[in-house]
């Protein structure tokens, strides 16, 4: 075993340093949800009766809709 593999078994990256911890537990979901955004993971987000498939693609007039009704929420 390399001194890399030893640094990985104890959480160190690969140059033997730590990664910083995160400055709280809104960071640590916050990078979470990033990953699986990235990853494309979404639907680990979504409860199991949610429907997987049949969705339309959103279109910038969609999404302009979904904006517009977003802010009246915030508006009141």
């Amino acid at each position: 075993m390399s001194e890399t593999d030893v640094g990985r078994d104890r959480g160190e990256g690969v140059r033997g340093k730590r990664p910083p911890p995160p400055a709280s537990p809104a960071d640590e979901a916050t990078a979470e949800l990033a990953a699986l955004a990235e990853a494309r993971a979404f639907w680990r987000l979504a409860p199991a009766w949610v429907p997987r498939a049949g969705y339309a693609q959103p279109t910038p007039a969609l999404l302009r809709e979904v904006e517009s009704g977003l802010m009246r929420r915030l508006r009141g």
